[in-house]
């Protein structure tokens, strides 16, 4: 599936943090969307957007059900895991990303 070029989602529980990616990014990223829960997610993914940020602390999505979602839907998204603190749940995100053929691009600090 190709990508739509232009579009970032992000998985979150709000809008909180969405100006810290989105000032340097705002010159090649023309659509921010946030999806705050599984179902939303799977309505932005189709088209692949350029990337998904997924905030690893976000209650509402678990980030492994958002990461299967992304294989299930083929997506050729970029993956940018968004953590705080906890770095052995980043570990998991990214081996199950791996493991699921998905490409990590980075990570983001809150």
């Amino acid at each position: 599936m190709t990508a739509d070029r232009n579009r970032v989602v992000i998985v979150a529980d709000d809008y909180q943090f969405l100006d810290t990616v989105h000032g340097p990014s705002a010159a090649i990223v023309q659509e921010w969307q946030v999806a705050n829960s599984l179902e939303r997610l799977a309505e932005l993914v189709v088209p692949s957007p350029l990337a998904v940020v997924i905030d690893l602390e976000a209650p509402a999505v678990d980030p492994v059900d958002a990461l299967n979602l992304l294989n299930s839907t083929r997506s050729t998204a970029k993956i940018v895991l968004l953590t705080g603190t906890d770095l052995r749940k980043l570990a998991t995100a990214k081996r199950v990303a791996e493991n699921l053929s998905l490409e990590v691009a980075g990570t983001l600090e809150r």
